[in-house]
């Protein structure tokens, strides 16, 4: 889906926004910014956010593609 992407952050809410808004952000093992669609960040979003539910949204989580495992807050 993301060939590119290592690592997605994940916000439930967004800096800029004062009502829950899905944003995602993708980079690359070196760190680097992905572009992916906004039909990517949603559906990503909404999957991963489904399979953790208990993480705590309140803060960025950041979810590592290659391992399946959902990090803390995000740097």
């Amino acid at each position: 889906m993301m060939p590119r992407a290592a690592v997605l952050t994940v916000r439930l809410q967004g800096p800029h926004k004062p009502w829950p808004h899905l944003e995602v952000r993708a980079r690359d093992t070196a760190g680097t910014l992905v572009a992916i669609t906004r039909t990517q960040e949603l559906v990503s979003a909404r999957w991963i956010i489904r399979a953790h539910p208990d993480a705590g949204w309140q803060v960025p989580r950041t979810f590592d593609l290659r391992t399946a495992r959902l990090g803390g807050e995000a740097a």
